[in-house]
């Protein structure tokens, strides 16, 4: 039997998948939320929400290319991100690469000549859920609230809340998700409804910063993808993974970094070898204007070169090598436009370089 999923729930699953790579901090977060919390008319939570505890916010994560920025609940830590997704939050499960409690803000282009109500009704027939019906609000901002009636597990999380407002020519969705024990723990959903600042969007590149987790190769080192990068899911080259920086006020991606692993070991493939075979293999891709003029860092665990060169038309590419001693290695290739849009774009490796770190074999 082939079981369909929604757009949300794929995108759980494909964090949670992703989650095995990620160093995560520990800690279980036992949030509850007032009763006054559920919408009127929302059946299957046993009575209402528990008391509350702890909820205040553990951080924040500020994205003006997203134009939101975003309370960290208490017990939660930011996740890996799927291909549409603004940020994920996940308060760690008991088990490694497994989280009990997934928050997520993501993007829904708007349909032309619809309402927020309207919009609610479609995603909530997408998703098998109920539009409540006391009004709701996000941030300050008037919102839509759904819920789910007889949820289905078919993933280790199921979908119980979704909070849906309009703004900036998209609606922004937040989504709870959890097992069934925790189906009622509203409290970090309430705390990121109530505590989001929506700010003025940006073009991607005023958006580029540092980011957590941080992401473990075969290659033998560890590293962090910078906001406001996201996996370019379309990318079919295999072993070769892709993410964009997708502009929001022109509605493309104006930035893509790749990421080429080789996980052979072969103490003979040198830092000179693998920046010939980029210069001979992907340097005609790359549509090179002038030769790489690589820099190379002081020796360490992790051997680094870089070099940055003029792409195609008006467009840069910077390259990052990561070698470790036994020969095994990492690219890092960003190419982006050179306007106002991308503006900032250039800081995106050298954020990633600072991050790179040895890892142990997997």
């Amino acid at each position: 039997m082939t079981v369909r999923l929604s757009a949300s729930r794929a995108g759980v699953l494909c964090v949670l998948a992703l989650a095995t790579f990620v160093g995560c901090a520990s800690g279980r977060s036992s949030q509850r939320a007032s009763p006054q919390n559920t919408p009127s008319g929302a059946p299957g939570v046993g009575g209402g929400d528990s008391a509350p505890q702890d909820v205040a916010p553990a951080g924040e994560v500020k994205l003006p290319s997203f134009g939101v920025s975003l309370p960290i609940p208490h017990g939660y830590v930011r996740d890996v991100d799927g291909a549409k997704s603004v940020a994920f939050f996940a308060a760690p499960g008991a088990k490694a690469g497994t989280a009990d409690r997934v928050l997520m803000v993501d993007l829904l282009p708007l349909r032309g000549g619809t309402t927020l109500r309207q919009d609610a009704e479609r995603v909530a027939t997408e998703e098998r859920m109920k539009v409540a019906p006391s009004p709701a609000r996000w941030g300050g901002l008037d919102g839509a609230e759904l819920f789910s009636v007889n949820p289905t597990y078919n993933l280790p999380v199921a979908a119980h809340r979704m909070l849906l407002v309009r703004r900036e020519g998209y609606a922004y969705r937040l989504t709870y998700f959890s097992t069934p024990q925790h189906a009622a723990d509203l409290a970090a959903y309430r705390a990121v409804a109530e505590g989001t600042r929506w700010l003025p969007v940006e073009h991607a590149g005023r958006g580029v910063a540092e980011r957590r987790p941080v992401v473990s190769l075969p290659t033998g080192i560890a590293f962090m993808i910078p906001d406001p990068f996201r996996p370019d899911m379309s990318s079919q080259q295999e072993h070769v993974s892709a993410f964009l920086a997708f502009d929001m006020l022109l509605g493309r991606p104006v930035g893509r970094l790749t990421v080429i692993p080789f996980a052979e070991k072969d103490p003979t493939h040198t830092m000179e070898k693998v920046k010939a075979q980029l210069a001979e293999k992907l340097g005609p891709i790359w549509e090179l204007k002038g030769p790489l003029n690589w820099t190379d860092d002081a020796a360490g665990p992790v051997q680094l070169s870089s070099a940055g060169a003029a792409s195609g038309e008006d467009r840069w590419v910077d390259v990052l090598v990561a070698r470790v001693g036994d020969g095994r290695g990492t690219v890092f290739a960003l190419q982006y436009d050179r306007g106002e849009a991308a503006e900032g774009m250039n800081r995106a490796l050298p954020l990633l370089k600072a991050s790179i770190r040895p890892a142990p074999d997997r």
